[in-house]
């Protein structure tokens, strides 16, 4: 676990809200390294959900047309004294197949995992309908 100099912050967090139909959600976040070493964000683990997963938008051109989609990727880098930012338009981590759907306003704890070294990074994220 990280030492009380954490190399990495998170700010702006927050777990969209969805209904209970819903067997996925996301995590947003902005995470900046304060290391000299890019930092490796590989995904994570929270009560709610099964999985969690780093997720990177894609686009490509269909027909003439501008499609988006996503794909996972074994992990995401925060470069070296830079940020990542987790965003419902770009990468993002997926909370896969859900065992609960928290209400709009609640708060879900989710622990990141980062390499090299299997560091872990708790944090707390309110869970909302759009970027609160």
């Amino acid at each position: 676990s990280f030492a009380a100099e954490a190399p990495v912050q998170i700010e702006q967090g927050w777990v969209r809200a969805v209904p209970s139909s819903s067997t996925d959600t996301a995590a947003y976040m902005i995470l900046t390294n304060n290391s000299d070493k890019p930092l490796h964000l590989t995904g994570g683990r929270t009560a709610i959900a099964e999985m969690v997963m780093p997720m990177t938008s894609t686009k490509k051109i269909v027909n003439g047309q501008e499609v988006m989609g996503m794909s996972n990727v074994d992990s995401l880098v925060i470069p070296a004294h830079g940020r990542l930012i987790l965003s419902p338009e770009g990468d993002h981590l997926m909370l896969m197949t859900l065992k609960e759907h928290p209400a709009v306003g609640t708060k879900i704890k989710i622990t990141l995992t980062f390499g090299p070294g299997n560091l872990e990074l708790v944090a707390e994220l309110p869970v909302a309908l759009s970027h609160p």
